[in-house]
């Protein structure tokens, strides 16, 4: 059973696996427009053709993994971001917002909130209390 913590973790993971399949085909894009197509005749041109031709196959197929894939993704990051919204205290899921959405440091968040470092430590232990809550109950920090 996984810890509020390392759930809430999960959003900033889904969100870089996200980012590798759009760069994923942004490669093979990027392969394909690099390609010069000969159309002077000269011996050769076919074989460029064929091979923008089979890279753009591969990118349509690929797309279409990438499509499911990253759907799956964001319905998973939606889950996350919705325990978040659910902590019932709006200062705690701010805190959660600003560390696992947003990514910042301890001490931007102490400054965002208006509060001392030490006492962010203590409010991310009851936020994560909070997030386990509305996970089903569970209390694990």
């Amino acid at each position: 059973m996984t810890t509020p913590k390392e759930y809430l973790k999960q959003y900033r993971r889904i969100t870089e696996q996200i980012r590798q399949l759009d760069n994923d085909v942004a490669e093979l894009m990027e392969e394909r427009s690099s390609i010069q197509i000969r159309t002077d005749g000269m011996p050769g041109g076919n074989e460029v053709a064929k091979r923008v031709e089979k890279l753009a196959i591969r990118i349509v197929d690929l797309e279409k993994q990438n499509l499911a894939k990253r759907n799956e993704l964001l319905t998973e990051r939606e889950k996350v971001r919705a325990v978040i919204l659910a902590v019932p205290n709006a200062k705690l899921s701010k805190l959660l917002d600003l560390r696992y959405v947003h990514g910042m440091t301890w001490e931007e968040i102490a400054e965002e909130i208006e509060t001392a470092t030490r006492h962010v430590y203590r409010l991310h232990g009851l936020a994560l209390l909070e997030a386990g809550e509305v996970m089903g109950g569970q209390k694990k920090v």
